[in-house]
Parts: C-alpha cells; structure tokens; sequence
C-alpha cells in the first residue's frame, strides 16, 4: 500500500535492480552472489534482474560470469545538465516563495535575446488568470521580468547576453 505522501507503490523489482546498480558501483566486477549479498536480494532474484540489466545495456557480464556497470550508466548521469540543476533548484525557491508571499513568481532564461519562462508558480495561487506560461517567451527589453534580470546582471552577464 502507497504511503500518505506517496501517491503510487513503489515497483520493488526496480528497487531491487537500483540496489544492484548501486552495489556495482560500490564493489567493482563481482559475483551476482556477492552483488545480492550487498544488495539484500536474493541470489536468484540477482541473476534475473542482473542479466536484464546487461541485456538493457547497464551492467557487462564477463565470462567468468562477473558483472559490473556498463558504460550507459556513466552517459546517463553526464548528460545531466547544469540547467536542469539550476531548474531544480529554482523550482524549489519557487514552491517556498509562493507559500510565504501567496503570488505567483516566475523563473526565466535568456535564450536568443529573449526570456523563456522555465519555471512558475502561477498554476499554485489564485492571484493569477495566467496558468500555462512554462515554455512562454517574454521580450528581455518590453517586460518587468526582463528588465529585472537586465538590472540583476553584472558587466560580463550582460556582454554574454548581448
């Protein structure tokens, strides 16, 4: 059963190939017996979910029938990109800000010398008509919005921004 803040059950066979991931990571080409002894799993359950994992591309299998990550794995977590980061981070404000002062805020960025809306609060407080601006541009000259980060930036924000 879901618990209260959690809205859907977990899948516990991806719990369990997450916890195999993990114990790659952790103890480098080792035994799907010594992977599901780190992972907590059993040993049986290890090797179903360890040759799925090779056969999706995440784990290798050599012949001694040692496994561990597989490349995909690491391309994975590089291709997160600093603005999703950023993104996150901003949401976060966000949510806090929209609580505390009850009007909708707004995170931008300059993309082709115009702000795109990444990140808003308007869909959370009833202060707004606007519910669907993520993904709106705004002129970076002709807006409040625009005319603050212009006002925000130092000399070399804004020679990159030219």
């Amino acid at each position: 059963m879901a618990e209260p803040n959690r809205p859907y059950r977990e899948v516990r066979a991806l719990e369990r190939g997450l916890a195999l991931l993990d114990a790659m990571a952790d103890m480098g080409w080792s035994s799907p017996t010594a992977l599901a002894n780190r992972a907590g799993i059993d040993r049986s359950s290890a090797y179903r979910l360890l040759a799925t994992l090779a056969a999706a591309g995440f784990a290798l299998r050599r012949d001694d029938g040692r496994y561990y990550l597989a490349p995909k794995v690491q391309r994975i977590g590089l291709e997160i990109r600093q603005d999703d980061l950023e993104l996150q981070a901003a949401q976060s404000e966000l949510d806090v800000l929209v609580v505390r002062i009850g009007w909708p805020s707004d995170y931008a960025v300059i993309k082709d010398g115009r702000l795109t809306i990444a990140a808003s609060t308007h869909p959370r407080t009833t202060m707004t008509v606007f519910r669907r601006l993520i993904g709106q541009h705004r002129p970076l000259l002709r807006s409040a919005l625009g005319r603050a980060m212009l006002a925000a930036m130092d000399d070399g924000q804004l020679a990159q921004n030219a």
